[in-house]
């Protein structure tokens, strides 16, 4: 049940949208699928009679796609329920029409528009922004905050949006091709201190507030906080991926925020590559490969391999090159795959794209009704083919776009179904002191490098290769209190067999169900806890 501020803010949010309904503290806007969900984070004295409430926001649905952006306002007031009123209205009244405009296409004539390129892209992008001015007693200008925060605009250098010079500094990460976008921006400016946060789809981006560095004081001192949410609508389809945007979006996402790195480089897949792109492909080279295959490579990757690099940075441990004896063995024959189908069908008519972890891999199909397709070979988890993305340009940029948001692990198999999970829950259960409702953990019960994975007989490894573990593995050490040092290092799949294994009857793992008797009833349940539920 939610307490009586968060039931407080969740109402006060509803009252701005005509077609809003409430369950808890998720309101439907009734605008194209779109919900907030609200919580008050906190309310503290801010000074004199005023308080403050710390209002946050997870956007999702519709459009912005099903992983909540996070959003945040501050409302003040002579107390905690007139904080709460004020800061929701605030927000509502500011950028709710900017949602309805935006995703719901509702006319909405007082919301600015600027459209804008972004790597390439062409975007228009839905504005507004929400300012306030603190000023000191001896102030002249305290009866007038308006002409305070415009002053700071004008110097933090907005025309008349600082979103526009944001774009223009080329300091943002890819932004997704398709769908709709949230980019956040909020300066605190006080003498001695200066806060400036950049928010992409709900997440810090470092970095991009240096371009706000060389921005001189308020000489009249006093304090002004500037805030803009603006959502971003594709006007255009996607220009071919280039060397200086993926390069560019790795190293932000390399920096440290929020006081932990995101997840998409917390893990050993991005140690295996680094961030690093591999010189591109010359021309004679990729002509060369597409003889030797007997077909054209899919015209995205082709540009990629030519354009941008030959290997390196991407999903998994890292983009594999498509040249050599193993790719050339994939790429005879034709691709035909069905979608949830057995893996014990080996891949034909593909190129290796990279190694998922676990023995899974990621393939490009080349030749067939799959041409150009992204598939996933769920060899060391499910057994199960399935396909992952429509082209491998939707495919890299669903990494990045991943990375970027740090919401989930880059996952499209079963991977409760993965080796290190069943070991996992088997060694809970086997630890008498694990009470029911407290969080699972072998912390001081494994030692570096005692888990191994190792591979079957696949078109990528030879049977019983110690191979790297999954991300979605890995997150679930961590959450167990182990880091990836755990498991031991694996072979990269460049050792794979030159000439495919005949087709093997295996009948599909079973999905691990929650763990059956004879363990103690008080230990089942172990792999549901440790999935959420998934």
């Amino acid at each position: 049940m939610p307490d009586a501020h968060d039931k407080q803010l969740t109402e006060t949010i509803a009252r701005h949208f005509a077609q809003a309904s409430v369950v808890g503290t998720d309101v439907d806007l009734g605008v194209a699928g779109v919900h907030i969900r609200c919580r008050v984070n906190g309310v503290q004295a801010a000074g004199g009679q005023q308080t403050s409430a710390s209002l946050f926001f997870e956007l999702y649905g519709g459009e912005l796609g099903p992983d909540p952006i996070f959003a945040s306002v501050n409302g003040y007031g002579s107390s905690a329920e007139e904080a709460i009123t004020s800061g929701g209205c605030n927000w509502a009244c500011s950028f709710g029409p900017v949602l309805r405009a935006s995703l719901g296409g509702e006319p909405e004539k007082d919301v600015p528009t600027v459209d804008e390129e972004i790597h390439g892209q062409a975007f228009r992008i839905f504005i507004d922004g929400l300012d306030r001015a603190v000023l000191t007693e001896a102030d002249p200008e305290r009866e007038q905050p308006g002409i305070r925060t415009a002053a700071a605009r004008a110097r933090f250098g907005a025309r008349p949006w600082l979103i526009s010079r944001l774009i223009a500094s080329g300091r943002l990460p890819l932004i997704p091709a398709k769908g709709a976008s949230v980019i956040g921006v909020f300066i605190f400016d006080a003498p001695r201190r200066r806060v400036v946060e950049i928010k992409v789809n709900g997440r810090n981006w470092p970095g991009a507030d240096e371009i706000f560095a060389d921005v001189s004081d308020d000489e009249h001192g006093g304090v002004t906080l500037l805030r803009e949410l603006a959502v971003l609508i594709p006007m255009s389809e996607a220009p071919p991926l280039t060397r200086g945007a993926i390069e560019g979006t790795v190293r932000g996402l390399d920096l440290m925020t929020e006081g932990h790195s995101r997840r998409a480089i917390a893990w050993r897949g991005f140690r295996a590559h680094g961030g690093r792109l591999l010189p591109p492909l010359g021309e004679a080279e990729i002509a060369a490969l597409e003889a030797q295959i007997g077909a054209p490579l899919p015209s995205d990757y082709r540009a990629y391999l030519r354009d941008v690099s030959g290997g390196g940075a991407g999903p998994g441990y890292g983009l594999l090159s498509p040249l050599g004896a193993p790719q050339r063995a994939l790429a005879a024959g034709e691709l035909a795959w069905a979608e949830g189908g057995s893996s014990a069908v080996p891949p034909r008519g593909a190129l290796a794209l990279a190694h998922a972890g676990c023995g899974n891999m990621w393939l490009l199909g080349i030749r067939g009704a799959r041409a150009g397709e992204v598939w996933i070979d769920g060899a060391g988890s499910d057994l199960k083919t399935r396909r992952a993305f429509a082209s491998f340009d939707a495919w890299y940029r669903g990494w990045l776009d991943a990375a970027v948001r740090d919401v989930a692990d880059f996952c499209q198999w079963d991977a409760r179904c993965c080796a290190p999970p069943g070991l996992f829950s088997q060694l809970l259960a086997s630890l008498d002191s694990l009470p029911n409702d407290a969080p699972p953990s072998l912390a001081g019960h494994l030692g570096e490098a005692s888990v191994r994975v190792a591979s079957s007989d696949t078109a990528y490894f030879p049977p019983g290769t110690i191979v790297d573990p999954c991300q979605a593995c890995v997150s679930l050490a961590h959450r167990l209190g182990v880091s990836d040092a755990v498991f031991g290092a694996g072979a990269p799949p460049d050792q794979a067999h030159a000439e495919l294994p005949p087709p093997r009857p295996r009948a599909p793992a079973p999905v691990p169900e929650e763990d059956a008797e004879p363990n103690p009833p008080e230990k089942r349940g172990l792999l549901s806890r440790l999935f959420g539920g998934k």
